[in-house]
C-alpha cells in the first residue's frame, strides 16, 4: 500500500472498530474524515462500488461534488464500462463460447437479472424468449444478456441458461455485483435496457414487456407512450378468434359492439368472500348507471380455475357480461402489472373510458364491502 497504517498491535485499531460499530462481514469500509476531524462521509466504499473510478472525481468529497456523481456516471456510461473488468472482456454464448464485449458495442442490450430457482423468473422466461425472437426479426442489432443473481448457490443457473437463446455473464462472475450496483438491479426479473451509445434507456422494462410484448421495443418512454396511445378496447379483449364476450345463456357479444362505451372490467374469483360480498353492490350500481347511460357495460373477468365456479359466479352477475376462464386469467396477467402491489385476492374494477377510440385506463379504488358488525343483525361498511 502506498499510504499509511495503524500499527498491527495498536489498541487504537480496536477502539476505532468499536467506535464505528464495524463487523468483519461489513468490510471493506471506507470512511472520509474532514480537516476538522469529523466524519464527512460514511460508506464511501458503496459509491466506489457503484461508480468505480468516477467516484474519486468527487474529491474533496463536498456535497456539491457528490451530487454531481449520478449525472457524471450516466454521461460516462458505455457498454464496455459496464461489462469489461481487466481480462474479463467477454460474455458467454452456447457451449461456453466467449463473445467479446466489443462485438456488442453499438447494439441495444437488455440485461436480464434472474435466478433459476425463482418461480417468477421461470414463469417470465417463455414470454421474454417470444419477445426476443420477434425483436431480433425487427432489429438484428439487439441482444439479451442473462445476469445470474444467485451466485455459486444457484446450482440450476447453468441449466436455466441453456433454455435461453441469448448470451450470459458467467455464474459468480465478479462483474455481476458491479452490474447490480451500477444499474440498481436488486430484484429478480429486472430488465435494464442499454441503448447503442451505452446509455440506459430504461431501468426496468419488465412491465412494458408484459403489457405490450415486442411492440414496446426499444422500451423508451417515447415508444411506451406511442403504444399506450394506440391501445384500444379491442387490443385488450380480442385474442385471435376470441373476439367476443358472453352474456346470459351463452350469447356471444362481439367486442366491436362495445367500442365507444364506458367499460368496467370486474376481476373476480368465486371463492373470495370479498368478491361475493361486493357483487350485490356492483349490480345495484350497474343498474343505476345503465338507466342514466345506456353506453355503459360491465365485463366480468373470471380468475376461477374451473368452469363450474365460473358458471356459478356468472349466474349471479345479473347484467354483467363474462369471458372464459383462461382468457380472464391471461388478461389479468397482462394488466395487473400496472397496479402492483395491490393484493391479487381483492376484487378490482378497471375503468376504461373511451374517447375517440383511445382508452384512458386507471384503477378505481373499491368501495369497502359490507360485513357484520359485532352487534347481531346490524351491518356496517368495513374493510376485511
Amino acid at each position: 500500500m502506498p499510504w499509511l497504517a495503524i500499527p498491527f498491535e495498536d489498541e487504537g485499531c480496536e477502539k476505532l472498530v468499536r467506535y464505528f460499530e464495524l463487523w468483519p462481514f461489513h468490510l471493506p469500509i471506507v470512511l472520509v474524515i474532514g480537516a476538522d476531524g469529523k466524519i464527512m462521509l460514511k460508506n464511501y466504499d458503496r459509491l466506489i462500488s457503484k461508480y468505480g473510478v468516477l467516484a474519486w472525481e468527487a474529491f474533496p468529497f463536498s456535497k456539491e461534488q457528490l451530487d454531481l456523481l449520478p449525472e457524471k456516471a450516466k454521461a460516462a456510461q458505455t457498454l464496455e464500462s459496464l461489462l469489461v473488468a481487466g481480462d474479463l472482456d467477454y460474455v458467454i454464448g452456447k457451449e461456453g463460447l466467449k463473445v467479446p464485449v466489443k462485438e456488442l458495442v453499438g447494439k441495444t442490450i437488455l440485461f436480464f437479472f434472474a435466478m433459476s430457482d425463482s418461480f417468477q423468473c421461470q414463469k417470465f422466461l417463455p414470454m421474454l424468449i417470444e419477445a426476443y425472437h420477434k425483436i431480433k426479426r425487427m432489429d438484428s442489432a439487439f441482444e439479451v444478456i442473462f445476469v445470474p443473481m444467485g451466485g455459486y448457490m444457484d446450482s440450476g443457473a447453468f441449466e436455466f441458461f441453456l433454455r435461453m437463446p441469448w448470451l450470459a455473464v458467467p455464474v459468480d462472475d465478479e462483474r455481476i455485483r458491479s452490474l447490480k450496483n451500477t444499474l440498481e438491479a436488486h430484484y429478480v426479473n429486472t430488465l435494464v435496457v442499454i441503448g447503442p451509445t451505452g446509455q440506459t434507456i430504461t431501468e426496468n422494462a419488465a412491465t412494458s414487456l408484459k403489457m405490450y410484448g415486442a411492440d414496446a421495443y426499444p422500451f423508451s418512454e417515447e415508444r411506451i407512450k406511442e403504444v399506450e396511445m394506440a391501445q384500444t378496447l379491442e387490443s385488450l379483449l380480442v385474442a385471435g378468434d376470441l373476439d367476443y364476450v358472453i352474456g346470459k345463456e351463452g350469447l356471444k357479444v362481439p367486442v366491436k359492439e362495445l367500442v365507444g362505451k364506458t367499460i368496467l372490467l370486474f376481476f373476480s374469483i368465486r371463492r373470495s368472500g370479498t368478491c361475493r360480498g361486493f357483487l350485490p353492490h356492483l349490480i345495484e350500481e350497474y343498474h343505476k348507471i345503465k338507466r342514466m347511460d345506456s353506453a355503459f357495460e360491465v365485463v366480468n373477468i373470471s380468475m376461477d380455475k374451473d368452469q363450474d365456479s365460473f358458471d356459478q359466479f356468472s349466474l349471479a352477475c345479473h347484467g354483467c357480461r363474462c369471458r372464459s376462464v383462461m382468457r380472464g386469467r391471461n388478461l389479468w396477467n397482462a394488466l395487473s402489472e400496472s397496479i402492483s402491489p395491490t393484493p391479487p385476492w381483492l376484487p378490482l374494477v378497471l375503468q376504461v373510458e373511451l374517447s375517440q377510440g383511445t382508452p384512458c385506463i386507471r384503477w378505481r379504488p373499491m368501495e369497502p364491502m359490507p360485513t357484520r358488525s359485532a352487534k347481531r343483525g346490524s351491518r356496517s361498511w368495513t374493510r376485511r
